[in-house]
């Protein structure tokens, strides 16, 4: 990893440091930060534990121990990651990884002086229950994914640091989350919106997201498991949607206007046969023993067309290549999206 410069770096996360509207002037500290893993938060910042006299709950903070300037190019923190996961699986690692679930409990407030007396289950499903109100999600959409479970967030929780800043809806700093390409391995980052000083508090925006800047109307309920709301008077009906909501994520299929004649048709008992495919992945592919093949790179050209992706131009195909076998048939996403089954 010594090879690699800061124009190599913004080349590779330029589209990350954008989308998270990280100042330019972060953006070669940062590099040095990540390449040396450099942890510098406890230089600036402190968590100080404050407990109620009344019923002894614990209100956690973050404050400055120095002054720290809104344009200084050494401002941005790296943030760990304590625990990523799915939530299929958030349940295993608790029972699983060793210390997990007592690190969890601790990050969520539970009282754990008795730890070992608890029943694990119910120390698991306590932490199951209260863990959405801190953990938070990233995607990574990698060059060509196209399929929903290449899209799927990860969720994740941030260290100590990170899970102890409080929120509020006039923040001095943001948290980020950006994942690192050469170790392949996620971060979030810490950096000021505004110059502070020594024993300020800091704060950030628990609804710093993209859907609560693209529905402005929606905070308050985005925040409701922070600042819990009263909906009850609100209609809970449900309102079939209109037939333009179902079409309006969809591409529709093409099909051809008659029926399409094939001219030569594929003889597999030909030993001699090799069939030409053309494909978006060949990881089924690469694995035949039994069928000899090569691979093309034009659709036109292909005895078999075998598309990971969602296939739609069958009209096209069959203009172009009328010979060509396709593993899909028309509207087979009715049964294979399953996205719209819960409307």
């Amino acid at each position: 990893m010594s090879g690699l410069t800061v124009e190599d770096f913004i080349a590779g996360h330029q589209g990350q440091l954008v989308s998270a509207n990280v100042p330019q002037h972060f953006w070669s500290r940062l590099h040095d930060k990540l390449m040396g893993e450099v942890f510098d938060a406890g230089d600036y910042f402190q968590i100080i534990c404050e407990e109620s006299a009344d019923d002894g709950r614990k209100n956690w903070q973050v404050v400055l121990t120095k002054d720290l300037e809104a344009n200084d190019p050494n401002g941005i923190f790296l943030v760990d990651h304590a625990w990523t996961f799915r939530p299929q699986l958030a349940r295993r690692h608790l029972g699983e990884v060793p210390g997990l679930l007592d690190r969890m409990s601790a990050f969520l407030g539970h009282d754990d002086d008795e730890a070992e007396e608890v029943d694990p289950r119910r120390r698991t499903d306590r932490v199951l229950r209260d863990l959405w109100r801190h953990a938070q999600t990233y995607t990574i959409r990698r060059p060509g994914a196209t399929t929903d479970e290449d899209q799927m967030p990860v969720w994740y929780m941030a260290d100590e640091f990170g899970s102890r800043i409080p929120h509020s809806d006039e923040p001095t700093v943001r948290m980020v989350p950006i994942y690192y390409a050469p170790q392949q391995i996620a971060f979030s980052l810490v950096f000021p919106l505004q110059s502070l000083k020594e024993g300020d508090l800091v704060t950030r925006d628990y609804a710093d997201s993209a859907t609560a800047r693209a529905r402005p109307n929606w905070r308050h309920l985005l925040l409701h498991p922070w600042t819990p709301i009263d909906i009850s008077h609100q209609s809970m009906e449900n309102v079939e949607p209109t037939e333009d909501f179902f079409l309006s994520g969809r591409t529709m299929d093409e099909l051809p206007s008659g029926t399409v004649v094939r001219n030569v048709p594929i003889k597999l008992e030909d030993s001699d046969l090799k069939l030409k495919i053309f494909a978006d992945d060949f990881q089924l592919i690469k694995h035949l023993i039994h069928v000899q093949y090569e691979v093309v790179e034009d659709m036109k050209d292909a005895d078999v067309v075998w598309l990971r992706t969602h296939f739609h131009k069958f009209k096209e195909l069959s203009v172009i290549n009328p010979n060509a076998l396709v593993n899909q048939f028309p509207f087979e996403s009715i049964l294979t999206v399953k996205d719209l089954l819960a409307v």
